[in-house]
């Protein structure tokens, strides 16, 4: 990748990510003041909860990308690793979700789960969270050339485990940043695939994933069901 793409790419993932926070926040203070900015931060900071929820934050995610990686191998596909890109660097994984999660999250989620039933809430905060991320399609950028329609499947079904964790967290934008920032973490696991062939698998194993948690829960994704 020549230098001017990297410098684009890395300007399109700063505004991606902290774009939702700054609206979170800007509406938070224009509709509800101090109080409301102070709640909405307040979510970054609910971290008593069970030890559980911390695994399934760190751990959905590393199921995933190993899903992804049986796929792969299943269909005779190289499936090498690339652990050395992990480094100081990956930290900022975990910073970018925190701008992400206090808009998707933090501030947007709420809203929907009283208008909508979490799954329904899920879908509609799916779709949204991929648009935002369409400027990444466009000719050289990050997504270049990979699939639409596998993204949207995965930002779909990554979005019900959001809410799910979500939930039984009692609403912890914490927890949707250790999960968000492992999927980003996690991908050094699938980079050896190609990219669209990987987006494509991505959107299975998701679906899997979320297909057992929705059948387990229900569409208020909180309860185990008897």
């Amino acid at each position: 990748m020549d230098a001017a793409r990297v410098r684009r790419a890395t300007l399109a993932v700063v505004l991606a990510a902290f774009g939702p926070a700054l609206a979170a926040v800007t509406v938070s203070a224009a509709f509800a003041g101090r109080a409301g900015v102070t709640v909405l931060l307040s979510r970054l900071a609910a971290w008593r909860v069970s030890p559980v929820w911390y695994a399934a934050a760190a751990g959905v995610p590393v199921v995933v990308a190993l899903l992804v990686v049986l796929l792969a191998a299943v269909l005779g596909v190289s499936t090498a690793t690339e652990f050395g890109t992990l480094s100081a660097f990956s930290v900022t994984y975990y910073v970018f979700a925190i701008g992400e999660e206090l808009g998707w999250r933090g501030f947007a989620l709420p809203r929907l789960l009283d208008r909508y039933s979490a799954l329904t809430s899920s879908l509609v905060l799916g779709a949204a969270w991929m648009g935002w991320h369409l400027p990444l399609f466009l000719p050289r950028m990050m997504f270049a050339g990979e699939p639409l329609p596998a993204h949207l499947i995965v930002f779909c079904a990554s979005a019900v485990l959001y809410t799910w964790l979500f939930r039984h967290t009692r609403g912890s934008v914490l927890h949707a940043v250790l999960l968000h920032g492992t999927v980003n973490a996690s991908a050094v696991l699938t980079a050896g695939i190609d990219p669209i062939l990987g987006r494509w698998l991505q959107a299975v194993a998701y679906t899997a994933v979320a297909s057992v948690v929705v059948l387990a829960t229900g569409p208020g994704l909180l309860r185990l069901q008897r």
